[in-house]
């Protein structure tokens, strides 16, 4: 039996296609630093909180490739959220 862990790695600031298309740049991000084991699905989701896209890992807690992977995109999500943000004013202006 496995454990299936769910992990939010943070939101868009966006709504609608916007928020869609950041959620996906972002998770495209998360699989060009590092290679995306099997054991780990990147889902986006509307979060309850406000009408953003969430994007939320989940995985098998006893794999402890998808366990490593997960930590690691953890730690970096925040500022990859901020990078994208940035890029995205500076874009916009």
């Amino acid at each position: 039996m496995t454990r299936t862990v769910q992990l939010s790695l943070g939101s868009s600031p966006l709504t609608g296609k916007q928020g869609i298309d950041q959620a996906t740049r972002f998770k495209d991000q998360l699989r060009s630093l590092r290679k995306k084991p099997t054991g780990v699905t990147l889902l986006t989701v509307v979060s309850v909180e406000a009408p953003h896209m969430s994007v939320v890992a989940m995985y098998d807690a006893d794999d402890p490739c998808a366990v490593e992977w997960v930590r690691q995109a953890t730690a970096v999500s925040a500022e990859l959220w901020q990078k994208m943000n940035e890029r995205r004013k500076v874009v916009v202006r």
